[in-house]
């Protein structure tokens, strides 16, 4: 696996599980894409203390800035529509992604695929 790791205090209080694509291999293939040029945030837990501190989004923040470091020109996530509670929403909140610049490409059984080009 690879992400990032949030720390308050020397104590870490958020995962981000973000990689190349490439190395996504439970991700379903899709010929259009260059996925060598793609980043996937697969998804986050974040500590419940620290739930609405803005932690998730710093994640986000890093894994793009980690992608783009790495040379990758796509990020790209899976949130869910309408999460119903805090299990159903570990991709990531819609919102979010979309404050942060995604622009959702295609849904498909609840699943919004949202892409942003990396600067």
């Amino acid at each position: 696996m690879h992400g990032y790791l949030a720390y308050r205090d020397g104590r870490p209080v958020g995962w981000c599980n973000a990689a190349p694509r490439v190395l996504m291999t439970t991700l379903r293939e899709e010929a259009e894409l260059q996925v060598d040029t793609i980043g996937s945030i697969v998804c986050f837990v974040v500590a419940k203390p620290y739930r609405g501190e803005g932690i998730a989004r710093r994640l986000l923040e890093a894994a793009c800035d980690g992608f783009h470091r790495q040379g990758l020109k796509i990020a790209e996530a899976y949130p869910r529509k309408d999460a119903q509670d805090e299990a159903a929403n570990y991709h990531g909140p819609l919102a979010m992604y979309l404050a942060t610049g995604c622009e959702p490409v295609r849904e498909a059984d609840g699943i919004v695929l949202v892409r942003k080009t990396l600067a």
